[in-house]
């Protein structure tokens, strides 16, 4: 509990920022689909310090919404400072509801906020950490139809390793589905582990249209997660998360590609779409 605690501290002291992590091709390292927020601090001789232990207290306690919504709030933030910048955030399973505080009161400062600037909801993308499982499907489905029908693109990370059921995936109907890094990491070990990523990739492309290979931090990982067909790649070796915002050092023309990429490559289902994308 301590830990929780130290880390909402943290969090609304401002002790806390973003690292930036680029989602790329394989190959072209320069074509950014977005950039992933991922939370860290200062440790006490001036290193980063990823904060996944205090955010698993959270998840313990059943508290992390509290956090979620404040790392929510700040990636809004960014994406109003830069009308070209395409950014994704995680959340827990466990806040996939919109009555986290009675019926219809869970999210209700977001839902209204993305109403107002429907072109910022449509460059967030809510990414769906998977590290626990849904306390609730029927409130994370319709959690999930309400940010969509904003414009909002849904990404579900862990692929391969997660809580949800194939099923449920399938219902939720990701426009990204994120293969969990180890799979990567392990696939040297043996024949059958290198075989496994081809087949992780066929499944998660009969969930959606875009796939990305998390792990990649190797050449030879890159040359891997190439052969096997994949579209986009996250890792080390083309891009380690950093204090720097890429976005903001492309020139306009690159910005304006970059955008439709972001949105051709991330294009709702007919039936989910409620807007169209910006231009």
């Amino acid at each position: 509990m301590e830990e929780a605690a130290v880390l909402l501290s943290r969090v609304r002291r401002g002790a806390t920022f973003f690292t930036w992590r680029p989602v790329s091709r394989p190959d072209d390292g320069c074509a950014i689909l977005y950039y992933e927020a991922a939370l860290r601090r200062v440790g006490d001789t001036g290193e980063q310090i990823d904060c996944a232990d205090g955010y698993a207290a959270l998840e313990r306690l059943g508290l992390a919404h509290l956090l979620d919504r404040l790392m929510i709030e700040d990636v809004a933030r960014e994406l109003e400072s830069d009308p070209a910048a395409c950014l994704s955030v995680a959340i827990s399973a466990q806040s996939l509801s919109l009555n986290l505080h009675g019926e219809g009161a869970g999210w209700t400062g977001l839902m209204d906020r993305l109403k107002r600037d429907p072109r910022l909801a449509r460059r967030l993308v809510m990414e769906i950490g998977d590290n626990s499982a849904m306390p609730c499907f029927r409130d994370a489905l319709a959690f999930v139809r309400a940010l969509r029908a904003l414009g909002v693109r849904i990404s579900v990370a862990r692929f391969g390793s997660g809580h949800a059921s194939i099923g449920q995936l399938m219902a939720l109907s990701p426009e990204v589905v994120k293969l969990d890094s180890p799979f990567m990491h392990t696939a040297y070990e043996s024949e059958r582990n290198r075989l496994r990523i081809g087949h992780l990739l066929g499944l998660a492309r009969t969930i959606s249209p875009t796939v990305i290979v998390d792990g990649v931090e190797s050449p030879w990982h890159l040359h891997l997660a190439a052969e096997e067909g994949a579209e986009w790649v996250a890792g080390s070796h083309l891009g380690r998360p950093s204090l720097r915002r890429g976005w903001l050092n492309s020139e306009y023309g690159d910005s304006v590609a970059a955008l439709a990429a972001f949105n051709s490559a991330l294009h709702q289902r007919p039936s989910a779409r409620a807007h169209s994308f910006p231009r």
